[in-house]
C-alpha cells in the first residue's frame, strides 16, 4: 500500500514537472518575432527582432534616429528564462536590458544606460513596451558555431 502511494505521488510530481517545463518552453518561443514600440514618438528603442539559432537568441535592435532609425546591430545571447537580462556594450555606454514577456503579444524592455565615455552625461533608465507584429522574422543572416576557442558568429550572406 505504501509503495502504491509513493508511485502515485511520484507520477503526480512528474506530470507537474513536465507541465511546468512545457509552459516555460512556450514562453521562450513567444519571445521570437518582430516587436514594434507601441509609442510611435519614442526617443529610444523603436524595434526589436528576436530569432532563435540552436540554443541562442539573436537580438537585433533599432533606436530612434532621423531621418531613419539607427541600427544597433544583432547580438547573440543564451536565454533560459522569462524575464531575461542582457548587457549591450557600445563604445560610449553599457546598456543593461531586461526583457519581460507580459503576454504572447506584449513585450516590456527595461533599459539602464551607463555612460562610459567622458561626456559627463548622466546615467538613465527607460521602459519600453512593444507589440508583436504578425510579420515573420527575416531570413537568417548569421551562423553560430562552437569550437575550441568558444562561440563564433559568421555572416551567411557573404
Amino acid at each position: 500500500m505504501i509503495g502504491f502511494r509513493h508511485l502515485c505521488l511520484f507520477l503526480v510530481l512528474l506530470m507537474l514537472f513536465i507541465n511546468i517545463a512545457a509552459v516555460e518552453a512556450q514562453e521562450l518561443s513567444d519571445f521570437l518575432g518582430l516587436w514594434i514600440n507601441i509609442d510611435k514618438n519614442t526617443g529610444g528603442i523603436t524595434k526589436i527582432e528576436i530569432e532563435k539559432y540552436n540554443d541562442y537568441f539573436s537580438i537585433h535592435i533599432w533606436g530612434r534616429c532621423y531621418p531613419e532609425d539607427c541600427d544597433w546591430g544583432a547580438r547573440i545571447f543564451k536565454v533560459n528564462t522569462n524575464p531575461f537580462t542582457i548587457t549591450w556594450e557600445e563604445s560610449f555606454c553599457i546598456r543593461t536590458l531586461t526583457f519581460t514577456l507580459e503576454s504572447k503579444d506584449r513585450l516590456h524592455v527595461h533599459s539602464f544606460t551607463h555612460f562610459t565615455d567622458s561626456s559627463g552625461r548622466s546615467d538613465y533608465e527607460s521602459d519600453y513596451y512593444f507589440e508583436k507584429q504578425q510579420i515573420p522574422p527575416s531570413q537568417p543572416k548569421i551562423d553560430i558555431w562552437t569550437d575550441k576557442g568558444g562561440m563564433g558568429v559568421g555572416n551567411l550572406n557573404g
